[in-house]
């Protein structure tokens, strides 16, 4: 296998890794895309790949995705969040609705 197959195919994976919605490679990418532009951000997606599938050969550990969506934590986070603008809905609503009004006479005097 020539190197250029190596980086052609890291390229491929990032490009795989990125499209995948939630997932941790996605996220990343997004961060550094205004700074890196595509290609940039893509290269560092690979290379980040790369030393992932190094650690994984080399020392034997399993992977597991620490995408946004998989973690239970994010997940309460956000369902908190949520019950929170949730309430705030609902105070928002009782403070825009106007008073009521009643319909008062009042009197007018003429002066004596």
């Amino acid at each position: 296998m020539r190197k250029g197959d190596e980086h052609r195919i890291l390229t491929q994976a990032a490009q795989a890794a990125v499209k995948k919605k939630g997932s941790h490679f996605q996220t990343v990418f997004r961060r550094l895309l205004p700074g890196l532009k595509y290609k940039g951000a893509i290269w560092a997606i690979a290379h980040r790949l790369g030393r992932l599938l190094w650690k994984l050969l080399h020392d034997g550990i399993s992977y597991v995705e620490q995408g946004r969506e998989t973690h239970p934590k994010v997940k309460k986070r956000r369902a908190q969040k949520l019950l929170r603008l949730m309430d705030l809905s609902h105070l928002m609503e009782t403070i825009r609705q106007p008073p009521s009004v009643t319909n008062h006479s009042i009197e007018v005097r003429a002066p004596l």
